[in-house]
């Protein structure tokens, strides 16, 4: 330590001579270097710049971003470049007809339509249409119509009975393709079958009542106590399907009534009306409907309903229309 206090000294005392002067050796081997607090050092961007490097024109400061455009000659204007930035101005409109042939989850357009039979002579209508999402399908079958909305991605299946033993169904997209299909159906020979379709919010509905049944018993089939196909492949009696959408804003909608021909567990009649509920969508108006059942010969026909509904102060109350459709006979084992 007194090496070092006197090499401090002497450092100290040849202040004014030169900076050749040799620092005597210390013996600091043995020590860790101090840490010694420095001031800091402030930041003069305002000084002028060094222009003493030969041969070095003066540096200045860029002024503005498009510095590069005039510094290198270059000008997007002209440039191919520019139709490629173009795309990122915010105003930039893709050209028509690009994604032409692609949905909105970028996958290629799709149109088909399968029909598998099912059980109870029905038919499960598989509609693929993946261009057209939440679009209008009109299906169609000989004379019944129903519509229905697609699905957000494209595809949607519904069950269908059959109305002959080798059906057409022919699927009409909104602003798209016609599809169609047919199916094998010698199951369908097995079950008669009724029709109601109408098109609008009418209330109209069948009421089958089976073997005497009356409202509200097991064999009063309507929509609010449809039952299904396993009732009547079980021959305990029939089943009805609702076909349509009703949210759709001209909804078209149909009503099927099936039962099982051949022996059943009891005999009598299958007693069929059509009844219509006085609404607030449908008072005071006039109705139409469509009724389809098959003649003797197996052909289908129509027969066309109209009906004036009273005035909105019979909300509530119903209209029985009788003998407008045929009474099924049933005949036990």
């Amino acid at each position: 330590m007194a090496v070092a206090f006197v090499a401090g000294h002497f450092v100290q005392s040849q202040a004014g001579a030169t900076q050749s002067n040799v620092v005597p050796q210390a013996s600091v081997k043995s020590q860790q270097p101090a840490t010694v607090a420095r001031p800091a050092v402030k930041a003069n961007f305002n000084r002028p710049v060094n222009t003493d490097v030969i041969g070095a024109a003066p540096v200045k400061m860029p002024a503005e971003p498009g510095f590069a455009t005039a510094t290198l000659g270059f000008d997007p204007q002209t440039s191919a470049l520019a139709t490629r930035l173009a795309g990122l101005e915010p105003r930039y409109n893709t050209p028509r007809g690009a994604g032409l042939g692609l949905n909105e989850f970028g996958l290629p357009c799709e149109n088909a339509l399968s029909a598998t039979p099912i059980e109870g002579g029905m038919v499960r209508l598989s509609i693929t249409a993946s261009c057209a999402p939440l679009a209008r399908l009109e299906v169609v079958q000989d004379r019944l119509r129903f519509a229905l909305r697609n699905s957000v991605t494209g595809d949607l299946s519904v069950d269908v009975p059959a109305l002959s033993t080798l059906p057409v169904f022919i699927v009409e997209v909104e602003d798209g393709p016609l599809l169609t299909a047919t199916a094998q159906m010698p199951e369908a020979a097995a079950y008669d079958r009724v029709a109601l379709q109408w098109q609008g919010h009418s209330g109209v509905q069948i009421h089958a009542f089976e073997m005497g049944a009356d409202y509200d018993d097991a064999g009063h089939v309507w929509a609010g106590n449809a039952h299904d196909a396993a009732r009547a492949e079980a021959a305990q009696g029939g089943f009805m399907v609702r076909l349509g959408d009703e949210t759709l804003a001209d909804p078209r909608m149909a009503e099927v009534y099936s039962h099982p021909r051949g022996p059943q567990r009891l005999d009598g009649v299958v007693r069929l009306n059509i009844e219509a509920e006085v609404t607030a969508a449908n008072c005071g108006r006039d109705l139409i409907a469509e009724t389809l059942q098959p003649a003797a010969d197996g052909t289908l026909t129509a027969s066309e309903i109209n009906l004036s509904v009273p005035g909105c102060d019979a909300a509530g109350e119903f209209l029985v229309l009788k003998n407008l459709l045929r009474d099924l006979k049933v005949a036990s084992n």
